[in-house]
C-alpha cells in the first residue's frame, strides 16, 4: 500500500514537472540552450589550446591572455546551465569538439579569434531572436545576456587584429605585441 503511494507520487512528480517544462519553455530553446553550453565549452577548449599554443612559443602575456578568455568561456556555459536548471530542465553534458592544436603564429591565433567571435556571436544572435519569436522572455534575457557578452568579445578581438596589423608580425614585433597585451589583462 505505501509502495503504491510513493509510486503515485513519483509518477505524479512527472506529470507535473513535464507539465511545467513545456508551459515555460519549449523543446526548441531547450535544445538552443544545451547547444549554446556545448558551443560556450567548444570555444573554452579553442582557447586553452591557443593558450597552450602561446605559452610553448614563450609568449607569455598572449598565454596569460587566452587563458583568461578559456576561464571566461567555462563561465559564460554557467548562463544557459543556470537557466535550464532553475526551470527544472537538466543541461545535458556535450562532447566537445577537439580542436586544432597547430597554428602558423601568433598572428594566425589572433586572426583565428576574431573568426571564431564573429561565428559565436552569430549563435548568440539567433538564440536570442528565437527567444524572442516564442515570447519567452525569460529565455531573451539570457540570451541578451551573451549577446551583451559579444560586444565586449568583438571589441577586444578586433582591437587585437589591429594591434597585430601596427606591430606586424616579425619577430621581434610580435615580442613586443606580446608586451603590448599585458595591458588586456588588467
Amino acid at each position: 500500500m505505501a509502495t503504491d503511494n510513493i509510486l503515485d507520487a513519483i509518477k505524479n512528480r512527472n506529470t507535473v514537472k513535464e507539465t511545467t517544462n513545456k508551459s515555460l519553455i519549449s523543446q526548441k530553446l531547450i535544445d538552443l540552450f544545451n547547444f549554446r553550453i556545448k558551443q560556450e565549452l567548444n570555444s573554452a577548449y579553442i582557447y586553452k589550446s591557443m593558450y597552450l599554443w602561446l605559452e610553448d612559443k614563450a609568449y607569455m602575456n598572449g598565454s596569460a591572455l587566452w587563458h583568461k578568455f578559456y576561464t571566461e568561456e567555462l563561465n559564460h556555459a554557467t548562463w544557459a546551465e543556470d537557466f535550464l536548471l532553475s526551470l527544472d530542465v537538466r543541461p545535458i553534458t556535450p562532447q566537445i569538439d577537439q580542436p586544432s592544436n597547430e597554428y602558423i603564429g601568433f598572428g594566425d591565433i589572433v586572426r583565428k579569434t576574431l573568426e571564431h567571435e564573429i561565428k559565436i556571436t552569430n549563435e548568440c544572435q539567433a538564440l536570442a531572436k528565437a527567444c524572442f519569436e516564442e515570447g519567452n522572455m525569460m529565455g531573451y534575457t539570457v540570451a541578451h545576456k551573451y549577446v551583451s557578452e559579444q560586444i565586449e568579445e568583438l571589441r577586444k578581438s578586433y582591437d587585437l587584429v589591429n594591434l597585430l596589423e601596427v606591430y606586424g608580425e616579425e619577430k621581434l614585433n610580435l615580442a613586443l605585441f606580446d608586451h603590448e597585451l599585458e595591458r588586456f589583462l588588467e
